[in-house]
């Protein structure tokens, strides 16, 4: 068992579970908490935490089932409330081991040997304290002898209240799997869906979307009420997964290399999935400052 770890700044503080999928349990701005704080109360799982890592693919494969390079792959649903869907990769539901930590910083690793993900990889993650800013990287190798299909997100819960604003820029927006209804923003504005202008990121219906075409930066406006966070995310993440539940404190805005639902399309490059050599790796790097 790898025991809990704490890193901090002179105003930032992050907890992170390397035991429970590389997750965060806390992050912290003077004090405030600006991801959702982990309530272990409900299980001790990544999905009852503050982020943590998308990979080796972000959101769903459509019953598990999909093809690549010409060759068809099966993998067994793995969310625990029964959606048939393969959901957010595997390094959430494994242990992740230490590699280095200093006060500020921590690097994580996970090794994934083929077997419920038909491709062995070797995955990184970093965080780092710097100033008033979260830095997040994520990394894979690809360690076996074929090309394999990945992508990489994060899946940060923000804390919100009545009065937080989320502002950023994207073409369409659609539900996993859902693209052939896709809402052009361009042409709703002030559809619920459309951020491009600043609003509340609760609306009166659920939304899980995905939006493509994202720019890269967010700003959320009150975030705990008390501050203000731009995310910047590098140029391999321009995907972006939100999903904000009805009558929940919390909302996710998820930067990610592929929209959702790349895994089950034709177009699976020109959707952000990524064909991975054999010894190559691959890296996105996410980083979340608290402006004010």
């Amino acid at each position: 068992m790898t025991a809990s770890i704490s890193i901090h700044n002179e105003f930032l503080e992050l907890g992170i579970e390397p035991e429970i999928g590389g997750a965060i349990s806390y992050f912290r701005a003077g004090g405030s908490d600006v991801f959702r704080p982990m309530n272990f109360e409900h299980g001790f799982a990544a999905i009852n935490s503050g982020s943590f890592p998308l990979i080796p693919f972000s959101n769903r494969i459509l019953n598990g089932e999909f093809r690549f390079e010409g060759k068809s792959y099966s993998i067994p649903a793995n969310w625990p409330e029964g959606d048939e869907n393969a959901i957010h990769g595997n390094g959430w539901q494994n242990e992740w081991l230490v590699q280095l930590q200093t006060k500020s910083s921590c690097e994580l690793a996970f090794t994934s040997k083929e077997g419920w993900w038909p491709w062995s990889y070797e995955a990184r993650a970093k965080f780092e304290l710097v100033d008033r800013k979260l830095i997040m990287s994520l990394g894979v190798r690809n360690t076996g002898d074929e090309t394999m299909p990945v992508g990489l997100g994060f899946h940060p819960y923000f804390v919100c209240s009545e009065d937080t604003r989320l502002l950023f820029n994207a073409s369409k927006a659609y539900l996993p799997f859902g693209e052939a209804d896709a809402v052009e923003l361009s042409s709703n504005e002030g559809h619920f869906l459309d951020f491009r202008n600043v609003r509340s990121p609760k609306q009166s219906q659920l939304i899980d979307h995905n939006y493509d075409d994202w720019d890269g930066i967010a700003y959320i406006k009150g975030c705990n009420g008390k501050h203000d966070i731009e995310i910047k995310a590098d140029q391999n993440m321009r995907c972006a997964m939100m999903y904000s539940p009805v009558g929940e404190d919390y909302f996710c805005f998820e930067p990610t290399t592929h929209s959702a639902g790349a895994f089950n399309k034709k177009e699976f490059l020109a959707k952000g999935g990524i064909a991975l050599e054999a010894g190559k790796q691959v890296s996105a790097t996410c980083t979340i400052e608290v402006c004010t």
